[in-house]
């Protein structure tokens, strides 16, 4: 049973690393297109978005001479990408 349990999360944490960094990719491309600039990803967001995103990834940039924080908000079925502000 152990084995079992051990085995799953190798899965999902592979599965998790493959998914993830083409998601922060997307998000550093949209945050350029937007006119940011020296951009970091911060990772996942727990209470960024809203119910129906099903992904939340931080960042902080720089946009007009000030440093901005917030959350890029998106979902797996058919809704773009939300940038919302701290």
């Amino acid at each position: 049973m152990q084995k079992v349990i051990a085995m799953v999360i190798v899965i999902v944490a592979i599965l998790s690393i493959g998914y993830v960094d083409p998601e922060n990719e997307k998000s550093r491309q949209l945050l350029e297109m937007e006119g940011f600039s020296q951009i970091q990803i911060t990772g996942f967001r727990f209470l960024g978005c809203a119910e129906e995103d099903d992904l939340a990834i931080g960042f902080k940039a720089i946009k007009n001479g000030f440093t901005v924080t917030g959350t890029i908000c998106s979902s797996f079925f058919g809704k773009g990408h939300t940038i919302r502000y701290d």
